[in-house]
């Protein structure tokens, strides 16, 4: 055999290699342990306590004074950052809508983690590109968007996602605000939501510069569904006052209730006004994965202008994974968003239609569809499902 050249690790390589190995083995047997109920979900301690515990049995928590920990400390602050850290993937972790994180998805993380990959064009991120389009196209037929007009990205988190449904229906409504600003428009923009949506909604109204106060909230039924009647309603009363409203932001699984918009009643009323209907599935749009549930719960959502979920609740994807779509047209991400920086983007490179970064509000961009994906490759549809049927009916 040829002799091997390659030069041996240098000490400090060496270590890093070591660090890697020794976290990577703490990681197995947490992740081991999630299903053991003699665990604590959490060992509360204050910041003082945390503070303390640090310094005594790992490194300061403070940066202050600029020296180097050893290889010891380091993996000592890994050990009591899982042992202070709220387990979530225990059995009785309920605080939140998200759970345990599925380990093909801890995998792809930590694939994603090791490659460092940014998903802003192919060259940089071939594979994590192609496979984000499948995560797309897949959502796109569950949905029941057309693959020849839908468009779709991940993005962190689902509050973004409603941002990015806000952003894109006031540039579809009123293009020129991309180049002169909110006041193109002509009078004062409006956006409604239910009294029970998620409160991104309303920030995302503060983002674009809508203001609060034009995030109207309009009043549920006795089930916790967006009133459509009292919709067409506000929707009249601000057109008589001059206002310009533009966008209905549904939701799939409201945050305290879990109620379900109308979609096909709403759709209605956008239609009769020209507003952009979007339907907020972070919660619980995973049940577009379980036909049983789809049918019941999110009937018509294929009429919607856009549309996001969250991998990262019921279907277990590790944090983050939010993906947003929208079904008005091939190109409309990068007019809204695009500014066309050309040391990134160049139309004459190989590939590079597979290239996603101008169609977005960030520069870099996680790969956030590859854990997603990989998990979905593990379990197949069916299993899927029955992770999102598991978890509906546990929860009604």
């Amino acid at each position: 055999m040829p002799e091997d050249l390659s030069p041996a690790p240098t000490p400090a390589e060496q270590t890093d290699l070591d660090i890697l190995t020794r976290v990577n083995a703490m990681l197995e047997n947490y992740v081991a342990s999630l299903d053991d109920r003699h665990h604590k979900v959490v060992q509360f301690k204050s910041p003082e306590e945390i503070s303390r515990i640090f310094s005594e049995k790992a490194c300061d928590l403070s940066l202050k004074d600029g020296q180097p920990a050893g290889e010891e400390r380091i993996l000592k602050a890994c050990e009591a950052t899982l042992a202070l850290s709220v387990r979530t993937g225990h059995p009785h972790f309920f605080n939140q809508l998200i759970g345990r994180a599925d380990v093909t998805g801890i995998a792809g993380e930590t694939l994603v983690a090791a490659t460092n990959g940014s998903a802003y064009t192919y060259e940089v991120a071939p594979v994590f590109l192609l496979v984000e389009q499948e995560v797309m196209n897949k959502t796109f037929d569950l949905v029941g968007f057309g693959r020849d007009t839908a468009e779709g990205l991940t993005v962190p988190g689902g509050s973004i996602s409603n941002l990015y449904a806000l952003q894109t229906a006031r540039y579809y409504k009123f293009p020129k605000v991309k180049t002169e600003g909110i006041f193109a428009i002509g009078g004062q923009p409006v956006a409604y939501c239910s009294a029970g949506a998620h409160y991104s909604y309303t920030k995302a109204a503060l983002v674009v510069g809508l203001g609060s106060n034009n995030m109207v909230e309009i009043p549920m039924d006795s089930r916790g569904r967006m009133r459509a009647d009292l919709l067409e309603k506000r929707v009249t009363e601000d057109l008589a006052a001059g206002k310009k409203p533009f966008f209905v932001g549904a939701t799939a699984g409201t945050t305290v209730m879990g109620a379900f918009d109308d979609v096909e009643a709403l759709r209605e009323v956008c239609d009769k006004f020209g507003l952009w209907l979007h339907v907020d599935g972070a919660w619980g749009g995973a049940v577009l994965l379980s036909p049983k549930y789809k049918k019941a719960l999110l009937s018509g959502v294929d009429k919607a202008d856009s549309f996001c979920w969250n991998p990262h609740k019921m279907v277990g994807a590790p944090l983050q994974c939010s993906i947003f779509t929208h079904n008005k047209g091939h190109g409309l991400l990068q007019a809204c968003n695009g500014t066309c920086a050309t040391y990134l983007f160049q139309k004459d490179k190989n590939y590079a239609s597979y290239d996603k970064g101008d169609w977005t509000i960030q520069c870099g961009r996680k790969p956030d569809a590859f854990k997603t994906w990989l998990a979905w490759k593990r379990l197949g549809d069916d299993g899927i499902r029955r992770r999102v049927e598991y978890g509906t009916e546990e929860r009604s």
